[in-house]
């Protein structure tokens, strides 16, 4: 509770229903007690503490206490007297009704119906008679505020509340006997338009209605476990709307700490409310289980040990938020609120109205000065001309400013819904740093070389030499990750990309630019190999799709950020430093390295188990029957991803003669894309399964690139390169998960050292022609080549891996992935 002032901690801890403790409420001082005795006024919870030890309050707070207690008392004659009044107009009017909240609690929630404080009287009608309900109440002299409506439908479960003119003055006393009484008429048990959602078994709580009777007063009210029931949903339904619960949940508290060992109670319980309504109930018990350690039932237990795991994670993460939300705005209850819908759209709704309501307040709203008690607001403040435009920009600016950290915990709660372990996170803050570092390096290195005299050949030659020291590589890093472990195959790799790539941001010959490249080929053939084995063993068979789409998603928009930096980096240091351009971009790529070094803090904390090593290892890995039919093709797909990627840049910047900082935005907004692209690929692999996914993407690709190289001018090929990065990962999650799913596990280290094998073979060859036929043939009839390539992968595919005659899909993928692209 780190935004719950020691007053309220100690408050609770001394409610508490089992283990209470008052020894830190005896350590507050008097000018605490007086924010506190303000806070209960305003939660409705200064009478229960005349449940405290009064050796525990200090003597004018036990003054005080029993001062509202008395007034209480004379109020509940009020009460009496008021509801008497109603019910007689309501026979009259032939309208059956039931009582809710307020004394119908008593005495199951609250011993005494003078220490519940009561502002108004819940009245419940048949939708049917609803209209003669208010009615009713108008001939006794009652009136309603403007009727709130939300697309056509009631807000609430209620109308708006109806009171009585009077002339009555605050006078500082919310226990006053003679404040106002209003009424609120309902007309349903649960609102599913507004929800979103059925509570099954709420209608049966008007036909198990009972007459009861609390000291001289008569009246009908809900069936004891219904009334449990109804407080429990009630409670929901204010979490969700993000408004204040304390108080009901500590009446239900009491009610289930006193009903814990009342067997006949609990049966009734159990056979009278549906699975989904009994489930909903157990949101609100475990919160007042948490809250005030009340004791719970076996029924009730075994309740709140089947809510979802989103629920229960939800609980992990938010269990305090409703006591913070009063001294600090937070939006917290719109997660619950999206963890018990099912739809989609309905999840869309929901976000949408409360990150962002679109319904303007009402004009009358602003004139209502709900000031929790404290202190009335002056007649200028609350009816002068510019009450509503001050009430309006308030509650815009609010709206505003808690929106972020709502996202933010919202963002929190989706990912700690994934178990993904802590050791994970320290890996994944590693890879942050290696990809930043490395984007942003690759993003400035060919505008670098251009700039020192290079051309595409040279530049060519250099791709395939990183391609073919990637490929050679390939064996020694298996090996390496195999003898010494993981843990320190990647500590390796980070040594030796650092190292590597300082030099190359230093060296001038191309000689040693070649060896440098094929030197960092090898070294990220490390990270290659050791990437999918590292994830797989810092997660669980449940969360390793999703680890392995985040890694996918989170590395591309990493990407987007060092393009941002490689757009601007150069240019900000010549102008700080005042050194010459070339200067520049050679100290922006040593920056770049250093960025990589700072992932090999945490990658050294990673606490990985060492796999022994086989007694005998094959030189070649084995080949599975699948890889026959899948290697072919994607040797042929990696001509496409190994063409004209590592030219882009050069090409917008000396084809297309685009500014550094353009290249930059371009290539982010490309990045971005490709993240939601991957995002969005499990649907499309849930639609047409992976095979026909993988195709359609792939033929997708070969039609950017025709039109790109069909392309004239800056700002079309600009659009045109955002889709082919695009359509090209999305396929890349999907060819992953075929190649994992369609091979046994023990082969799949064997499969991915293939994999690179032969992806890296095709990509240094792709290099080498590229660049070669980028000089002599210029871009637009290389890139209609390489579409036509393009078209020749997703016909290869379509031919050689739908033989088996079924299509091949991926539930793990399509179910944990779905969630990365569901909505809300």
């Amino acid at each position: 509770m780190r935004e719950v002032p020691r007053y309220i901690t100690a408050l609770i801890a001394a409610l508490r229903c089992r283990d209470a403790a008052q020894e830190a409420i005896q350590e507050l001082d008097d000018y605490e007690w007086q924010e506190l005795l303000s806070f209960c006024d305003a939660a409705h919870l200064t009478l229960f503490l005349s449940r405290l030890d009064t050796g525990a309050l200090p003597e004018w707070v036990v003054a005080r206490v029993e001062r509202n207690v008395s007034d209480s008392s004379l109020r509940w004659e009020r009460i009496r007297a008021t509801y008497r009044e109603l019910s007689a107009a309501l026979d009259d009017a032939g309208v059956e009704h039931l009582v809710i909240k307020g004394f119908a609690q008593c005495p199951e929630f609250v011993d005494d119906p003078r220490l519940r404080m009561q502002g108004d009287f819940d009245i419940y009608a048949p939708p049917g008679s609803i209209e003669r309900l208010e009615d009713a109440l108008r001939r006794i002299g009652y009136r309603s505020q403007i009727l709130p409506r939300r697309n056509g439908f009631l807000v609430g479960d209620h109308l708006p509340a109806m009171t009585r003119n009077t002339k009555f003055e605050w006078r500082g006393n919310c226990f006053d006997a003679d404040l106002p009484l209003g009424v609120e008429p309902h007309f349903c048990f649960w609102n599913e338009v507004d929800t979103r959602f059925a509570v099954e078994g709420v209608e049966g709580f008007w036909g198990r209605r009972v007459v009861r009777q609390l000291d001289d007063l008569t009246f009908t009210g809900l069936h004891p476990v219904d009334n449990l029931g109804y407080c429990a949903l009630h409670i929901l339904r204010n979490l969700f709307r993000c408004e204040w619960v304390i108080h009901h949940v500590y009446e239900l508290a009491c009610c289930l700490h006193a009903n814990a060992g009342d067997a006949a109670f609990w049966r009734c319980w159990r056979e009278s409310h549906d699975d989904s309504l009994r489930s909903l109930e157990a949101i609100s018990f475990r919160l007042a289980k948490t809250w005030f350690n009340c004791d719970l039932s076996e029924e009730a237990e075994g309740e709140i040990a089947g809510l979802s795991p989103a629920v229960q994670q939800w609980f992990a993460c938010f269990s305090d938020s409703p006591l913070e939300r009063m001294f600090r705005a937070n939006k917290d209850g719109v997660w619950l609120h999206i963890a018990l819908l099912e739809k989609a759209s309905d999840k869309r709704a929901v976000l949408h109205h409360t990150l962002f309501p679109a319904m303007l307040p009402s004009p009358k709203g602003s004139s209502q000065t709900v000031t929790k008690f404290k202190k009335p607001v002056s007649p200028w403040r609350a009816n002068g001309p510019l009450r509503y435009p001050t009430y309006l920009i308030s509650r815009s600016a609010h709206h505003l400013g808690v929106l972020p950290s709502a996202l933010w915990r919202g963002c929190r709660w989706w990912l700690s819904q994934k178990g993904l372990s802590p050791q994970f996170w320290t890996f994944f803050v590693a890879s942050f740093c290696f990809n930043l570092g490395l984007s942003t390096f690759f993003f400035l290195f060919n505008i670098h070389l251009i700039d020192r005299g290079f051309t595409e050949k040279t530049i060519g030659w250099l791709v395939s030499a990183m391609a073919v020291g990637s490929l050679v590589g390939t064996l020694p890093a298996g090996l390496l990750a195999s003898r010494y472990g993981l843990h320190r195959a990647a500590i390796t790799c980070f040594i030796s990309v650092i190292v590597v790539f300082s030099l190359r941001a230093v060296v001038a010959g191309v000689p040693a630019h070649v060896m440098l490249a094929f030197a960092a080929g090898a070294a990220l053939s490390i990270w290659a190999v050791c990437i999918s084995p590292l994830v797989a063993q810092l997660t669980t068979e449940r969360n390793r799709p999703f680890a392995f789409s985040l890694i996918f998603s989170s590395g591309i928009g990493t990407v987007a950020l060092g393009n941002i930096a490689g757009g601007s980096l150069p240019g900000l240091l010549a102008k700080v430093s005042g050194v010459t351009s070339a200067v520049a971009h050679q100290v922006a790529l040593l920056l770049c390295c250093c960025v990589v070094s700072l992932g090999l803090r945490p990658i050294w904390r990673l606490r990985i188990e060492t796999v022994a090593a086989p007694k005998r290892r094959r030189l070649l890995p084995a080949v599975d029957p699948f890889l026959l039919r899948f290697l072919p093709a994607i040797a042929i797909w990696s001509l496409v991803t190994g063409s004209f990627s590592p030219f882009a840049n050069v090409y917008f910047a000396k084809h297309l003669q685009m500014p550094l900082p353009e290249i930059g935005f371009v290539f982010s907004v490309s990045q971005i894309l490709q993240v939601a692209a991957v995002l969005v690929a499990p649907l499309v692999f849930r639609r047409l399964g992976l095979v026909s996914g993988i195709v359609s993407m792939q033929m997708a690709t070969a039609s950017v690139l025709a039109w790109l190289a069909l392309s004239h001018g800056a700002v079309g090929a600009s659009f045109l390169y955002v889709g082919f990065t695009a359509f090209q990962w999305m396929s890349e999650p999907g060819m992953y998960s075929l190649l994992m799913d369609r091979v046994p596990p023990a082969g799949r280290s064997d499969a991915s050292a293939w994999n690179v094998l032969v992806c890296s073979s095709s990509q240094a060859l792709a290099a080498a022609l590229a660049g070669v036929g980028f000089v002599r043939f210029d871009y637009p009839a290389v890139l209609m080549m390489v579409a036509g390539i393009a078209l020749l992968a997703a016909c290869s595919f379509h031919m050689l891996l739908r033989r088996s005659g079924r299509e091949v899909s991926c539930p793990a993928l399509t179910s944990e992935m779905g969630e990365v692209g569901k909505p809300g």
